[in-house]
């Protein structure tokens, strides 16, 4: 049987686009982050997991999220 292992980086946050360090800290997706999200969850559909798993940090949820039917 083949598998796909696909692994997706979480969408942009404020704190990405300003260069902070992030760690644990659990800043939301700022709209470019949403937009990113949107778009990757069609990718993702129409790979048609499985499973989705993710990280339980906001930035992660809401991204994953998106890729949920």
């Amino acid at each position: 049987m083949l598998r796909r292992l696909v692994i997706l980086r979480h969408g942009r946050t404020a704190w990405n686009a300003e260069r902070r360090y992030q760690g644990q800290e659990d800043p939301p997706l700022d709209q470019v982050g949403q937009a990113q999200a949107l778009e990757s969850a069609a990718l993702i559909a129409a790979m048609d997991p499985d499973l989705l798993v993710s990280s339980d940090l906001r930035r992660a949820r809401q991204t994953a999220r998106r890729s949920l039917p």
